[in-house]
């Protein structure tokens, strides 16, 4: 009974606290490529390369490195790219909006922890994939990265591009919204 009565009191927090975690997740670099210097992107970077792409800067004057030339050669990941972006932001909307909506609150809140959590995931898929389609191309084309990374491709793909912090806050974030609905239930059984 007492756990029900705190549950009950501080339930309210958990879908400020899900917003406080995501929307810094926004700011933080989810992919990192060590290429010439080390180049961090935050989902700032990654949507704003994905659809703002500036042709008018010519190619030699580009201070940043070019994501979204990177990953469109490879098909499955940039649309993996896209997908995992589209949810991230979905989440938030949904986290944001879960605060006013006291009545549908948990089932909102539960919706924008699982689009989080997918999305995490499927970052977590779409920056394998990405290594794996590096290696493959380093494979095939084994005379430009010369003979000391023969048969260390995924090696020499796993330096060049790492996994930032970004997708794992957002995957707390998510497990935090997800609690909300969660406690709701937890708390309208034991009634």
């Amino acid at each position: 009974m007492m756990n029900q009565g705190l549950l009950m009191n501080y339930r309210f927090i958990f879908v400020p606290a899900a917003l406080g975690v995501l929307l810094p997740a926004l700011f933080l670099p989810w992919i990192v490529i060590n290429f010439l210097g080390l180049t961090p992107f935050s989902p700032i970077d990654v949507i704003a390369s994905t659809f703002w792409k500036d042709e008018s800067t010519p190619s030699d004057q580009k201070s940043r490195f070019d994501l979204q030339d990177f990953i469109s050669s490879y098909q499955d990941t940039s649309t993996a790219v896209v997908a995992s972006m589209v949810l991230y932001i979905g989440s938030v909307i949904g986290m944001a909006a879960a605060i006013p909506l006291r009545h549908h609150r948990s089932t909102i809140a539960f919706s924008a922890g699982i689009l989080a959590i997918a999305s995490s995931l499927l970052w977590f898929y779409s920056i394998d994939s990405l290594k794996d389609n590096f290696a493959q191309q380093a494979a095939i084309t084994g005379g430009i990265i010369g003979e000391e990374f023969k048969d260390h491709e995924r090696s020499l793909a796993d330096i060049i591009i790492g996994l930032g912090l970004g997708p794992y806050v957002a995957l707390a974030g998510g497990a935090i919204g997800t609690l909300t609905f969660i406690s709701h239930k937890a708390i309208i059984v034991r009634i």
